[in-house]
């Protein structure tokens, strides 16, 4: 699936954005790669220091800090030009499947609005994916601010709920006043959720998970111990 790469507002012979590389995912400048080549409506090579007619252009960037490239197209148009990643082939982000599967959902699908460019989209998903955690933790009266901060009184640590009141503040511009945010901005508000989520349903059940087998193991050296003969016998 070709993506939006996290870049915006591009020159066109250098950018700099997050690198697309999920091991490495610095912010750098970017290196061009050659000269870019019009591949659309025809192809030909272009003068990296002359200015783009409408069309889409073939750039490779490499990134300073890991040394690896990235396929670029770059879409053209009398007033507005986007940047589209080819390679590497990236995913939409997802929530660890301990997390309820209604959350995931909703976070799912505002990952594939970002990915996809459509950013305040986007936030309004991210938005709902707060409000089902709301709900799912027994939080689910009154306005969205409100229901947030009564997740202190369900147990989320003050910090976690600070973090779901900035996704709330982006999902709120974004669906009341129309507000166009950056692409890392609205990359920073799905990492706060899923770092608050991984908080509240991923390590609970991992630490369940190692009780779990701490008290399987000690079941079974007992059982073990229950069949040897009695030697004093």
């Amino acid at each position: 699936m070709t993506t939006p790469i996290p870049v915006d507002g591009l020159p066109n012979k250098y950018g700099v954005g997050r690198c697309p590389h999920s091991d490495c995912n610095l912010t750098v400048q970017f290196d061009h790669q050659g000269s870019p080549q019009q591949v659309w409506p025809r192809f030909s090579p272009v003068d990296p220091f002359e200015g783009h007619g409408e069309g889409v252009y073939l750039q490779v960037w490499r990134c300073p800090a890991c040394t690896r490239t990235a396929v670029v197209l770059e879409e053209v148009k009398k007033d507005a030009r986007r940047n589209l990643l080819a390679w590497p082939q990236r995913s939409p982000r997802e929530l660890a499947a301990e997390v309820p599967a209604t959350i995931r959902g909703l976070f799912t699908e505002g990952a594939v609005a970002e990915y996809a460019g459509a950013l305040r989209a986007a936030a309004a998903m991210y938005r709902a994916a707060l409000e089902e955690i709301c709900r799912e933790r027994g939080a689910g009266n009154g306005s969205l601010e409100k229901k947030i901060d009564a997740l202190k009184s369900k147990g989320v640590p003050d910090d976690v709920v600070d973090q779901f009141h900035e996704a709330r503040f982006l999902g709120n511009w974004s669906l009341h006043d129309a507000v166009e945010f950056a692409p890392d901005e609205v990359a920073d508000v799905a990492e706060l959720i899923r770092d608050a989520v991984f908080e509240i349903y991923v390590q609970p059940a991992q630490r369940q998970a190692l009780r779990g087998a701490r008290q399987a193991r000690r079941d079974a050296h007992r059982a073990a111990q229950n069949k040897t003969p009695n030697q004093d016998l």
